[in-house]
């Protein structure tokens, strides 16, 4: 199966911000990590510090507004109730439901 733009948009975004992540310290443990509530875009790590990251992807600068309007009204607080309470001993890379 091909992929849409969209997806293909939404890859590019997310290596560019492997990249930039890396080039801030951090080593990249998954990407596309599947949990019981979503899909995390990328787990990253930084010392002992264990971080989600979520990627947005827009393909032109004038709809960056729009997007984050929407995605500040779509998020749920249980969502980030869940990110905040997880730890560095709840994440383990044999629990990926991918």
């Amino acid at each position: 199966m091909s992929k849409t733009e969209k997806q293909l948009i939404g890859e590019k975004g997310e290596s560019e911000a492997v990249k930039w992540l890396r080039q801030k310290g951090f080593s990249v443990l998954e990407r596309n990590y599947w949990t019981k509530w979503g899909e995390l875009d990328i787990v990253t790590k930084k010392g002992a510090e264990i971080v989600f990251v979520e990627v947005k992807t827009v393909s032109k600068p004038s709809a960056l507004a729009n997007t984050i309007a929407k995605t500040s009204q779509n998020v749920k607080h249980e969502t980030f109730k869940d990110l905040k309470t997880t730890s560095d001993d709840d994440y383990e890379p044999e629990d990926n439901i991918h």
